[in-house]
């Protein structure tokens, strides 16, 4: 009797192990090392201006890893803070309009139209950088949208322009971690008080603020005595 044997010979195969990362598809790992917020986004980050838009500012995933939501624009009341972007898009603006006084002569200019609005703000420059409000150059800046929807500019004719609140005509750079006064005057009819002013950032992004049709805020003596003269 003939038996055949079969035998089940098992081949084990090893192969080797391999992780990739960031793999380009041609078995290249991505070697780029990747922006964070290691060096921090406080006062004494030193990230330049480029990689601080990106990893600290207002859209932008911060130093705990947890994205910053998008602030969406709002009607304020006046006295109410609102963290821009500053002029050119340089550095975080914090903008409060404090007082609105309405009068018939200002610094020794009387108006085109009925009165001068004149708003005072509060500037603060919120991080590591210094900045600026945005120029009506740049695009951006301060108007005064009237009850019937006609947009005034800050300073438009030349008696507004002239308008110089002693106490409150700062402008120009603000240092980082430090504020400073500045007013904006508008030319209007007496049919256009309570409009609601607006600011343009360095970003493009306007907020709104609705205005009082008297004079209100806490430094409405002040305002007036420096327009008086």
């Amino acid at each position: 009797m003939k038996i055949r044997i079969y035998a089940t010979v098992a081949v084990l195969s090893l192969l080797p192990l391999t992780a990739c990362s960031n793999n380009d598809g041609g078995g290249h790992a991505d070697t780029e090392p990747k922006k964070t917020a290691d060096k921090g986004c406080g006062k004494d980050s030193d990230l330049s201006q480029a990689d601080w838009n990106e990893l600290c500012g207002p859209n932008a995933v911060g130093n705990g890893g947890k994205p910053r939501k998008p602030e969406q624009p709002k009607n304020h009341k006046l006295g109410e803070a609102q963290t821009t972007i500053g002029g050119d898009g340089t550095g975080e603006l914090e903008i409060t309009p404090t007082t609105v006084v309405y009068v018939d002569k200002a610094t020794g200019e009387t108006p085109d139209n009925d009165l001068f609005a004149v708003v005072t703000t509060k500037d603060k420059a919120t991080n590591a950088v210094d900045t600026s409000e945005e120029a009506p150059a740049g695009g951006g800046g301060w108007k005064w949208a009237t009850p019937d929807g006609q947009a005034i500019g800050d300073g438009d004719g030349d008696a507004a322009f002239n308008v110089t609140p002693e106490h409150f005509n700062g402008g120009g750079n603000i240092a980082a971690g430090t504020w400073a006064w500045d007013s904006a005057v508008f030319d209007l009819s007496d049919a256009q008080r309570g409009g609601t002013l607006l600011y343009t950032d360095g970003a493009g992004t306007t907020y709104r603020w609705k205005m009082p049709k008297t004079d209100s805020g806490p430094d409405v003596d002040k305002l007036k005595k420096d327009l008086a003269y």
